[in-house]
């Protein structure tokens, strides 16, 4: 699981790099709107890229079964790349007032228990093309 707090966290993981240009706009639009660099005190983004991410999640706050999580809101975003689509679902859990974790998983490789949970309350689709010729700069 990687723990985005900081635009820094998105920086040095090991995330591809698609999901990395969707997360540092999510990040930029979250810190912008609650008016801080660090989310760490109003929640934090966690992505699962492993199935057992899923048994870290009263770790996170979560103490109950994948399929059980109720999500405030579940997005899929669908990132083109050239002739690729890169899927992943964002949900958001809000754990109180003042608290919330946007859990990212790409569809297809993690929890199939926590994937069917958010496919099923997805309430929102999005699509994002990620610029061409960004990938090498990325990687140089």
């Amino acid at each position: 699981m990687t723990i985005i707090n900081t635009l820094n966290d998105i920086e040095e993981s090991n995330l591809d790099f698609r999901l990395k240009h969707y997360l540092n706009k999510r990040f930029r639009v979250l810190s912008q709107s609650l008016k801080t660099e660090n989310l760490v005190c109003f929640g934090s983004i966690f992505v699962f890229d492993d199935v057992s991410d899923s048994s870290t999640l009263s770790d996170i706050g979560i103490h109950c079964q994948p399929s059980e999580i109720i999500f405030e809101s579940v997005t899929k975003i669908h990132i083109l790349h050239s002739r690729e689509e890169y899927n992943i679902l964002l949900g958001c859990v809000v754990l109180n007032n003042d608290y919330a974790v946007d859990i990212v998983c790409i569809e297809g490789i993690g929890n199939k228990e926590l994937e069917a949970n958010m496919i099923s309350n997805i309430d929102r689709e999005e699509i994002w093309f990620y610029p061409q010729g960004e990938q090498n700069e990325q990687h140089n």
